[in-house]
């Protein structure tokens, strides 16, 4: 849906499509252990997605930009269940 061939975005939603359905019954069961576990298997690929070589998120055609920021929303959505990330970072 998100990305096409075999780069690291279309690995990232690989990665993440693969185990969506197992991270989607950890949250619905409140089961909060089993989805950090899917985020930590995901280390990985989020981090060849952003790591020297990966992608420019804020690419200046605005279609690769949009679909890139589309991917990561539906990656963070889920997680975002569980906790504001945005907290982990000190002050807000």
């Amino acid at each position: 849906m998100f990305a096409s061939g075999d780069g690291v975005e279309a690995r990232l939603w690989k990665a993440f499509t693969e185990r969506q359905a197992r991270l989607n019954s950890a949250l619905d069961s409140h089961q909060y252990r089993d989805s950090f576990a899917v985020l930590a298997e995901l280390g990985p690929d989020v981090a060849a997605f952003f790591d020297r070589g990966g992608v420019m998120v804020m690419d200046p055609d605005p279609a690769l930009r949009d679909n890139r920021l589309s991917l990561l929303q539906r990656i963070y959505e889920p997680f975002a269940r569980i906790a504001d990330f945005r907290q982990l970072g000190g002050a807000a």
